[in-house]
């Protein structure tokens, strides 16, 4: 993959106009992303020309008013500081965080987040626990199953329990040493999952081994890419459906693809297994759209497995609790110890946050429209390796602002910032921002600030103004801001 200058994050301003005449907006946005376009200038949007009522905003930040319009100014330098301090007030004049008044090498007062580690999914369902049908699948047979899932009130999905979107679950078994040249993997399941999208594969450690793999996302694609992978299952799974109830994985790979509507546990399910793969791999791929989460996939609510067991070794989980303990991969541990797990909830090792302020004199740029960047007094973030001014690949990162408050009548949120970007097509990086809102006491999922979704990419190789209308944040408690820069991987490369 060639290597690209990454995005570079200004100039940040967050504005609000206050016009208590206009009529509110609300909207319940799906975050995921997104179609993807490059750099659109502010002037020439619609949606930024006509915001509260034909309020023009130039390139520069300023803004022509109207009567009776109020206009606070949130995001000035230090702001978020004085936020934590609790002595934050909103300015009357327009002002954004230049980023000038930080130190080189840190962040300032924003928060990072590393978006690429994800949290873990893999994990024992108890009936006793959980509420089956209410937040959670019940099991597929006595108390306790594995799911990959979770529950969150913010997923769309009738009962809000299922899966996410860009998601990466492994679910490691170790089935023990087999004295055999091949031996049945015996299991329960209920898969269901957006049919040739999302996909549960399993690979097989090969040569014996007890756990050649690990966490490491890298090798495990790689074998899949190479169609290395034993067995491959997509879409709702039935035992009428091909292969659900077992075939041999030593000729070659198992297809288990259907799409008949909602799964049906598949009970008994045998696959005859190399001997030599001791180690076996679930690991659960979820794209950027279709799921529990943006209720664009209503069928099933994750994956379940129980009563796994090898025709040869016997019993390897049968309704058991968690062990608990976590191993050296950071996976939780199922069945087994930190030091030998057996079965074991893991998730691949995050990029890093990456975001830090960097002099401009350190980023040289082919923009000769803005010099000002390139003086060693102009401190820019920038998102990829800190020594080479490279994307990461695999890298996920954001910047984060604190949090405001909305107060009470505001008609019209916008949130602005200066970027650079140099993000080639087809190349998989992408940058867009995301806010979420805090009302009637909880916080929103994260949404696109681009009405409708979307990312940005391109090579545009200069300095620009960019923001967006926060329209639900006009009825919020308060709203947060972050800036996301994204490797999204193939096959969905953009």
């Amino acid at each position: 993959m060639r290597k690209t200058l990454f995005a570079m994050l200004g100039l940040v301003a967050l504005g609000l106009w206050a016009l208590p005449a206009l009529a509110a907006f609300s909207n319940d946005p799906v975050k995921d992303p997104p179609p993807v376009a490059e750099y659109n200038p502010l002037e020439n949007r619609t949606a930024f020309q006509n915001r509260a009522a034909g309020r023009i905003g130039s390139l520069s930040g300023t803004v022509i008013k109207q009567a009776n319009a109020t206009t606070s100014w949130f995001l000035y330098p230090g702001a978020c500081s004085d936020r934590f301090a609790g002595t934050w007030t909103p300015r009357l004049t327009a002002q954004a965080d230049s980023n000038n008044t930080y130190s080189a090498g840190t962040t300032g007062p924003y928060g990072l987040a590393d978006q690429s580690l994800a949290e873990i999914l893999w994990h024992v369902t108890d009936n006793g626990v959980c509420s089956p049908n209410v937040n959670c699948p019940p099991a597929i047979s006595g108390t306790r199953s594995l799911w990959c899932g979770k529950f969150d009130p913010n997923y769309v999905s009738a009962g809000h329990y299922g899966y996410p979107n860009l998601t990466y679950q492994i679910l490691y078994i170790d089935t023990g040493a087999h004295a055999g040249p091949t031996y049945n993997l015996i299991f329960d399941y209920n898969f269901s999952s957006e049919f040739h999208y999302d996909f549960i594969y399993v690979v097989g450690g090969g040569g014996g081994a007890v756990d050649p793999y690990g966490n490491r996302r890298a090798q495990l694609s790689n074998i899949v890419a190479a169609g290395g992978h034993i067995i491959e299952f997509t879409g709702s799974i039935r035992p009428t459906s091909p292969n659900a109830l077992g075939a041999n994985t030593t000729g070659g790979l198992v297809q288990v693809h259907d799409n008949p509507g909602s799964p049906l546990t598949v009970t008994g399910a045998s696959f005859v297994i190399d001997g030599a793969n001791r180690a076996l791999y679930f690991v659960f791929l979820a794209d950027c759209l279709y799921s529990t989460e943006d209720g664009l996939w209503p069928e099933g609510h994750g994956q379940l497995m129980d009563n796994i067991s090898t025709s040869d070794n016997g019993a390897i989980y049968t309704d058991q609790a968690p062990a608990g303990g976590v191993d050296a991969f950071s996976g939780n541990v199922i069945v087994g110890t930190a030091s030998n797990p057996v079965v074991s909830a893991r998730v691949a090792p995050g990029i890093g946050t990456l975001w830090q302020l960097v002099a401009g004199n350190n980023l040289p740029s082919p923009d000769n429209c803005s010099p000002q960047k390139l003086l060693a007094s102009d401190l820019e973030f920038e998102g990829g390796n800190a020594a080479t001014f490279h994307t990461v690949p695999n890298q996920f990162n954001s910047i984060v602002t604190c949090t405001f408050p909305i107060p009470a009548g505001t008609a019209s949120v916008f949130a602005g910032w200066n970027e650079y970007l140099d993000l080639p097509r087809f190349q998989g990086y992408v940058q867009y921002a995301e806010f979420r809102i805090f009302k009637d006491g909880t916080w929103s999922n994260w949404d696109n600030t681009t009405a409708g979704g979307g990312v940005s990419t391109g090579a545009l190789q200069a300095w620009v103004a960019d923001g967006d209308q926060l329209a639900a944040a006009t009825q919020a408690d308060s709203v947060q801001i972050r800036y996301n820069m994204q490797c999204i991987t193939a096959p969905w490369v953009v």
